[in-house]
């Protein structure tokens, strides 16, 4: 299956041996813990279990470690530039990731990740309007809340503002869940806050902070759709606190994960069956056409739940196949043009973002990454959920011109035909080893989920789970859902379940 665009990427490995895949053998060295893919969680989880002493086993279906964290490297002139696949950003307020970060030596390497709120001159293209982030133009066409007649003027500026917010920030599920449901009581809510905070509220200086949308909608929280709730709070939370990344890559993390645990990673190593057994698990892998089988009394799987829906597993409980089936994922298409002009900086902007309620929806500008030259990596196209879906049903040679069509709309230099060097992109749902790009709360059945926000993955119920000797981890498995805090919070998790001495892993 064909996921990415114009060309694939090289194979993104740090140095070590422990990342090259080894051919098949009728013997393996023998382990005590068996991890099934190579993301972050069942990276942490290995590193764990190998400073406990365990002899762990990693096997990856990929030809890559990293899972859906994956750094792109464009090479010109004799120099690198690199943007992001998959996981770019790494909120402040992530206590697990920063610790990691420290551990692995890559402190020196942070960066300030400039959101939306943060950068300098970002843009909307909304209802065939361009127009700076701060602004609400007059008789700009948004959707219109049920029951919105007769507000006071600071209320009808406030819900504009939110309109504006659900219609260029928020994926169409979440659209679909906004408008709809917010009737009087959530509009007389509005007016009781804005009434409390005071006459200024509202004012289009607010427009611009997260900081008052957020107190706004948590002033009427209980009146709207909880999925909706989690998920414009966990943006503006996000938008609102210091975000950083990985200058060079966000691959460096995962590589120093794999370097310092000194596991035994294979890669290539697809899982075709599991089957519980009263000593453990046995797990059938294919791996360079040849079919192997592991038992092992401890097993942790990472896989994407997605993917694992596809693979025969025996022996489960009820419970525990209810949980697989029922997890809500949404999918991602991300578009990277390596530009030879850094050209949005002559439209005044400097970092963050700029939004679109066309196909393109979220782009973000390169900042503080060291690149060296005029030129830049644009994440020119940035979908998820059911706004990925035209994207990614785009022939592969349509797709990057497409969304070079819609972001010359934001900055028309993008149509020179010289600017645009070289594009790469991809649909991690047609990933073969994800098929989904995070698991997520926007589902509206499940509205009854308490509404925290907090992304800390510090809650106090497990973030992994166990059915006999098989123990499911990932950022799925977490309250930090579709971040890499969920996936080490999982993954650390796993580990501890993990007990020691157990049994060698026979192959």
């Amino acid at each position: 299956m064909v996921f990415l665009v114009e060309h694939s990427p090289p194979v993104n490995a740090a140095p070590g041996s422990c990342l090259i895949p080894k051919p098949s053998s009728a013997a393996a060295s023998p382990a005590k813990v068996l991890v099934l893919g190579a993301g972050v969680a069942g990276l942490v989880a290995a590193m764990v279990l190998r400073a406990r002493g365990h002899d762990v086993l990693v096997l990856e279906a990929s030809q890559r470690i990293g899972g859906r964290v994956w750094t792109h490297r464009f090479e010109h002139a004799g120099r690198t530039y690199h943007g992001e696949l998959g996981a770019m950003r790494l909120p402040a307020s992530h206590r697990r990731v920063f610790s990691l970060v420290e551990t692995l030596g890559l402190t020196p390497k942070l960066r300030p990740f400039l959101s939306v709120f943060q950068g300098q001159g970002g843009l909307l293209d909304c209802a065939g309007q361009r127009f700076g982030f701060g602004e609400l133009p007059a008789g700009l066409a948004l959707p219109e809340w049920p029951a919105a007649a007769g507000l006071s003027p600071a209320a009808t500026r406030f819900l504009r503002r939110l309109a504006l917010l659900v219609t260029v920030m928020a994926p169409r599920e979440v659209r679909d869940l906004a408008f709809p449901q917010m009737g009087t009581d959530f509009l007389a809510a509005v007016q009781r806050h804005l009434a409390a905070v005071g006459p200024e509220a509202g004012s289009e200086a607010d427009f611009a902070d997260p900081a008052a949308i957020l107190a706004g909608l948590n002033a009427v929280q209980g009146r709207i759709n909880q999925a909706f709730h989690l998920f414009l709070s966990d943006i503006l939370l996000k938008a609102a606190e210091p975000l950083f990344q990985l200058a060079g890559g966000a691959d460096q993390l995962t590589a120093a994960l794999a370097a310092r645990c000194g596991a035994d990673i294979r890669l290539g190593a697809e899982v075709t069956a599991v089957e519980l057994t009263p000593d453990g698990a046995t797990v059938s892998v294919r791996r360079h056409g040849v079919d192997e089988t592991y038992a092992a009394a401890q097993v942790i799987c990472t896989i994407p739940l997605p993917v694992l829906r596809r693979i025969p597993v025996a022996g489960l409980d009820a419970l525990t196949r209810q949980r697989i089936a029922g997890m809500n994922y949404a999918g991602a298409t991300k578009v990277l043009l390596f530009c030879a002009e850094r050209c949005w900086e002559a439209d005044g902007v400097q970092g963050g973002a700029s939004f679109s309620d066309r196909l393109l929806r979220q782009m973000y500008y390169p900042h503080n990454q060291d690149f060296p030259g005029p030129e830049g990596v644009l994440l020119a196209s940035y979908c998820i959920g059911a706004d990925a879906a035209p994207i990614a049903a785009l022939p592969a040679a349509e797709r990057v011109a497409a969304v070079r069509r819609e972001a010359a709309r934001l900055h028309p230099a993008l149509a020179r035909p010289d600017m645009v060097l070289d594009s790469i992109s991809i649909d991690w749902s047609a990933h073969p080893w994800t098929l989904s790009a995070c698991s997520t709360d926007w589902d509206p059945a499940m509205a009854g989920l308490a509404a925290d926000g907090n992304g800390h993955g510090e809650a106090a119920e497990p973030q992994a789970w166990r059915c006999g000797g098989l123990v499911l981890a990932g950022e799925h498995c977490s309250r930090a859902k579709a971040w890499i805090e969920g996936a080490i919070a999982s993954g650390q998790d796993a580990a501890a379940m993990v007990a020691c001495p157990q049994p060698g892993l026979a192959v």
